[in-house]
């Protein structure tokens, strides 16, 4: 056998054996479409040497076909059967997609072997390559969906901590309300009271917008808890699945939807502009 013809690939292999007539056109197709595809690798061991075995069979039939001796020819096919004993050891019987068989044929055995990439072993190697493009794209999913959560739980963070902002704020302003009610009460100076009512009047703004936008706050916040329930993000290691009931979120996010609505029919009578607050609270 020609060494430059052991060096070769797979591929190249079979288009060497297509051009000396060695190989069918349509054998030659499958094999380079199998490496080109990544179901067999273009150095993989067993399809060498069932290309090697098949290649040194079809020799030595042209060398009995130019009329060697009767001896020969015995010699010739008992060293195929050894090579094909030993290339095929424990190898198991099934169909091929690329077919080169053995027959006998007036008491010489003539060559005949199977590749190894059988249709079986097609299918297996596709099947794996399937399970990594499944097991690649549930990873990715899997990285999607943390990130997903990870920016969730951010803007939870943020929208929580405006809210109790908003609530310390408004506490705030009705102590101070308070103090400066009971300084009025406690006076009968009326220029003093003018003054305390109008620094009483400027609170209560204040605090009328500290309110609503403590609303705005707390609903978009309730809103965003019912999304991250919906999209089975993390909260807490809970998960939302079809069984979680999310009608409190729902109920208390028109329940402040209902407060918020009141408190823009109040700012259309009133001084204090609710639709600023809302625009900040966006």
């Amino acid at each position: 056998m020609e060494a430059w013809f052991d060096r070769l690939s797979v591929d190249e292999m079979a288009m060497a054996m297509e051009e000396e007539g060695l190989l069918e056109e349509e054998s030659v197709q499958t094999i380079r479409q199998a490496v080109r595809r990544q179901l067999i690798a273009p150095q993989d061991e067993r399809t060498r040497r069932a290309l090697l075995l098949h290649y040194a069979n079809k020799k030595s039939e042209r060398e009995m076909a130019r009329g060697g001796t009767a001896a020969a020819a015995a010699a010739a096919a008992a060293r195929l059967d050894a090579r094909m004993d030993q290339g095929l050891a424990g190898m198991k019987e099934k169909d091929a997609w690329l077919g080169i068989g053995r027959r006998q044929s007036d008491g010489v055995a003539e060559s005949k072997m199977r590749l190894y990439f059988m249709k079986d072993g097609f299918e297996s190697a596709q099947r794996t390559r399937s399970r990594g493009q499944e097991s690649k794209r549930r990873g990715s999913e899997t990285v999607r969906r943390r990130e997903e959560a990870f920016k969730w739980n951010q803007t939870l963070q943020v929208l929580e901590a405006e809210a109790e902002g908003c609530n310390l704020s408004a506490k705030d302003l009705n102590s101070k309300i308070l103090k400066l009610t009971r300084d009025k009460e406690a006076t009968q100076h009326e220029g003093l009271r003018r003054r305390l009512d109008e620094k009483i009047a400027t609170l209560k703004k204040k605090l009328d917008n500290e309110n609503y936008r403590k609303v705005l706050l707390t609903r978009k916040l309730m809103q965003h808890k019912l999304a991250g329930k919906r999209l089975s993000l993390c909260e807490g290691g809970e998960l939302y699945d079809e069984y979680t009931d999310l009608s409190p979120l729902e109920a208390q996010v028109e329940e402040l939807g209902k407060r918020q609505s009141l408190f823009e029919a109040a700012a259309r009578d009133s001084k204090w502009d609710a639709g600023e607050e809302e625009e900040n609270v966006r």
